[in-house]
């Protein structure tokens, strides 16, 4: 084995060092067998080979990975869902919550989406007042709910909600 090493090596070192006779795996050699054309060629197909893992490097590292989408996982991670219970009707409306958004946001977007008039307003005192939703007339009879628990109507633009809220706005 040891002499097959020794002869491999030694074909090796005839190509480098080519003599007028020299023959290898039965191939008379002779040093015009290495032409321009012979060494552009290899240069070029050297450059090819750099230049493709040059590619695949950058593949590999500018590839995005893959992260479990948080929206599929939990539909509620990043939506606040609303409830409008009113006489005759029952809406539910689904939507992303934004930084610092109140309750009178979101029921703003949700009638917005949902084509359902709403008469409010907001006092100087930053208090809100909503007077008509829905067609129906609203006297002291809304009741709106954060998670189960009664909010007062006139701090609906004071309250703050988060994904994963449930806001519900019924007639008592």
């Amino acid at each position: 084995m040891r002499s097959k090493r020794s002869n491999s090596f030694k074909d090796f070192y005839k190509l480098f060092t080519l003599r007028s006779k020299d023959t290898m795996f039965g191939i008379k050699l002779s040093r015009d067998s290495f032409s321009k054309e012979a060494a552009t060629m290899w240069v070029l197909l050297g450059l090819a080979v750099i230049i493709l893992m040059i590619f695949l490097t950058w593949s590999v590292i500018s590839y995005p990975v893959s992260r479990p989408n948080s929206s599929v996982a939990s539909p509620n991670a990043q939506t606040a869902t609303l409830v409008f219970s009113l006489k005759d009707t029952k809406r539910v409306f689904r939507g992303e919550v934004t930084p610092d958004m109140t309750v009178l946001d979101a029921m703003i977007a949700s009638i917005q989406a949902g084509q359902i008039k709403m008469l409010y307003s907001v006092n100087r005192k930053n208090k809100t007042n909503i007077t008509e939703i829905g067609g129906h007339r609203v006297a002291s009879n809304l009741g709106t709910y954060l998670n189960s628990e009664r909010i007062d109507i006139k701090d609906l633009n004071k309250i703050v909600i988060k994904p994963g809220d449930t806001i519900e706005v019924r007639l008592d």
